[in-house]
């Protein structure tokens, strides 16, 4: 969109949409360790005392050894076996040193140790205690001070804390486990937490209320108040969803919900960091079909609230974007498009401060972002609703814009592109900015509106009379910062109040306060001669010539090539014009004609030719120099002369043929 010059503006939004896809792959392993790592930490001398059987008084039988298989429909369920056991009078057996194994039904088997078990056999029912561990995921192990053995073997619920660890790095505890044999299920609730043991390469943490893990369906489950730490990353959610393939390691796709938000961090060569912000109301990441190199990352918000990716670099300069719906395709870990849709879709640019100082921003009502192959930001593209706001312009009413990376250029379509500068205000279907050169071009039909101190050079000269903005309509429209200047060009109107300036080219140079036009120009504009006495009547003054040009500092304006000069129904042609202004800039003092000079004063009918004309306008009078001073009238009256002074107001000639001292050019 948008559009001081940010450095690589929105390499930001990929960076992000990459950690965020980091983020999710790191916390999938997370979270299946979580489910397969223990620790166990039993404090000694909690184990219940032994009942009366296990001491001997009130048993029925004692012996040596003891093994029990539960079967249903022919199928085992669990088998227990011990080294030593007694049997009381209720048919509750007491065993020292057990093992059960627990058959899931994919063949595989949950193995539990203890040193002591109570088991029942007509209820199917047993539980175990004392550094009672289970197994049979690879290295997981959980531990905890006892389990029941609940539902004929179909549960394995503990009564207490469970503690677990995942050699070599991993360890943690929950509240309260249970194990589903049916299901192939496994629920750690009641507050778990899971952490990378000290001197992980990569330290790690994991918080929640609750984490299931159906190993049949390949599900892992967090929620409530999830928190995941992944070395300089982190990500909140209050519920997450890992979908696995069939081999249970590998990511089928990420889902986390419901006020999502994360940072991450990465150093930099020079001992900074740039951090990494995102938040909404879901975070989704899942591979693209058939391209098992590329993934899709997906963050959206909701109505209340957008979506958000954020980037701060080291030197303090943050990026953010903004919109209902974030989506980005990442391949071999690079982007290779971002887009962002939903109204308000809002890209901040700012510096990073206590309280943000912001630098520009992009509105629309779409984005979409193109990449390099090396994963460089090439192009951004807005559509609908376009509007870009920095220190120095602001741009709105685009239907489309395209932003050019490389060139730090940003071209706005219409129908009707509004641009506000200091420099003046723009309306045209399509406007060019560059941020590099601070070059303005509208295009296919311009409306300028230049406010007062924006133009100088046109505002205070004859053509810049009266009050409000000038306004200027052409075909296009060129606005520089360095040097301060702007440019009309094809068919070009300007004016202010009565005051009218037509040309093919219009140029002011605020620095240099000079003003230039060329091609058919036209002006019109009004003087007050002295002659008029108190009536203060005006009179125009118009001249067209090819060339125009004002120099306010010489307080002069000069007309050149085919100049012709009309005031009341008076003409004065000659070749070049220059009219010497009052020192308000804008009434006309003296204008001098030059080279092939002739006058046409119809009321009096009289055609008068020279070198030079000097045109007094206070005074209303017009005097003629020349080798040759020609005055012809009706009559066919034929006078001659070096120097001729016609009095306008009272309409009296008189000619000389001695000549004053000419004007200095």
């Amino acid at each position: 969109m948008a559009v001081v010059r940010a450095r690589n503006p929105v390499v930001w939004i990929r960076r992000i949409l990459l950690a965020v896809g980091l983020l999710g792959v790191f916390s999938v392993g997370l979270l299946l360790f979580a489910y397969q790592f223990g620790k166990t930490g039993l404090d000694e001398g909690d184990e219940e005392n032994l009942p009366a059987a296990q001491t001997g008084e009130g048993a029925v039988t004692a012996g040596e050894g003891f093994t029990f298989v539960h079967t249903i429909d022919s199928r085992p369920v669990f088998h227990i076996q011990a080294e030593r056991n007694l049997r009381d009078r209720e048919e509750t057996t007491y065993l020292e040193n057990v093992i059960l194994d627990i058959f899931r039904e994919d063949g595989e088997t949950y193995r539990v140790t203890s040193k002591n078990a109570r088991v029942n056999e007509a209820t199917q029912e047993a539980r175990l205690e004392g550094d009672v561990v289970v197994s049979g995921w690879g290295d997981l192990e959980l531990e905890a001070r006892a389990f029941d053995l609940q539902h004929g073997g179909q549960l394995l619920v503990s009564s207490g804390a469970v503690e677990f660890r995942y050699p070599p790095n991993l360890e943690g505890r929950a509240t309260a486990l249970r194990i589903d044999r049916l299901t192939d299920t496994i629920v750690l609730s009641g507050g778990v937490h899971i952490r990378s043991v000290d001197g992980a390469e990569i330290p790690m943490r994991l918080d929640c209320e609750r984490l299931v893990y159906r190993r049949g369906e390949s599900v892992i489950r967090a929620r409530d108040d999830v928190f995941i730490r992944f070395g300089n990353q982190e990500l909140k959610a209050r519920a997450l969803t890992i979908n696995l393939l069939e081999d249970q390691k590998s990511l089928r796709s990420l889902q986390a919900r419901f006020d999502v938000s994360g940072t991450a961090r990465k150093a930099t060569d020079f001992g900074g960091e740039t951090r990494i912000d995102f938040l909404g109301e879901s975070l989704e990441l899942e591979p693209v079909p058939g391209d098992p190199s590329s993934r899709m990352v997906k963050l959206d918000g909701s109505d209340a609230k957008a979506a958000v990716l954020k980037i701060v670099d080291a030197d303090g300069l943050g990026r953010a974007m903004r919109a209902r719906y974030l989506e980005s395709q990442m391949t071999n870990d690079q982007p290779v498009f971002i887009r962002g849709t939903g109204a308000p879709l809002v890209i901040d640019e700012f510096l990073d401060m206590p309280r943000p100082f912001p630098l520009r921003q992009v509105c629309a009502d779409s984005v979409s972002a193109r990449f390099l192959a090396d994963g460089s930001l090439s192009q951004i593209f807005l559509e609908d609703q376009v509007e870009l706001w920095n220190q120095d312009v602001y741009l709105s009413g685009g239907s489309k814009a395209e932003l050019s990376i490389a060139s730090g250029q940003v071209v706005i379509e219409g129908p009707e592109v509004e641009l506000f500068s200091e420099r003046g205000d723009l309306a045209a279907p399509r406007i060019t900015y560059s941020r590099k050169s601070g070059l303005i071009r509208a295009e296919s039909g311009v409306r300028a509106s230049l406010e007062p101190g924006t133009a100088i050079a046109l505002e205070q000269s004859p053509f810049g009379q009266g009050r409000g903005p000038i306004r200027v309509e052409s075909d296009e429209a060129f606005y520089t910062s360095e040097p301060s200047s702007f440019t009309f060009a094809g068919g070009v109107r300007a004016w202010r109040g009565e005051n009218l300036l037509l040309a093919e080219q219009l140029r002011a140079d605020q620095a240099k306060q000079e003003m230039s036009a060329s091609g058919g120009v036209r002006s019109l504009w009004f003087t007050t001669p002295k002659s008029n006495g108190a009536s203060g009547e005006k009179q125009s003054i118009e001249v067209t010539a090819d060339l125009l040009s004002y120099h306010r500092l010489d307080n002069v304006v000069i007309y050149s090539g085919n100049v012709k000069v009309e005031q009341e129904k008076r003409t004065l042609t000659c070749g070049e014009l220059s009219v010497e202004l009052e020192p308000n800039g804008q009434d006309a003092k003296e204008m001098t004609c030059r080279r092939n000079v002739e006058m046409v004063d119809p009321e009096a009918d009289r055609r008068i030719s020279g070198d030079i004309a000097v045109y007094t306008v206070a005074e209303d009078r017009v005097e003629v120099f020349g080798e040759q001073v020609l005055l012809l009238d009706s009559q066919s009256n034929r006078l001659e002369g070096k120097y001729l002074l016609y009095n306008l107001g009272a309409g009296t000639v008189q000619i000389r043929s001695r000549a004053p001292a000419l004007p200095t050019p």
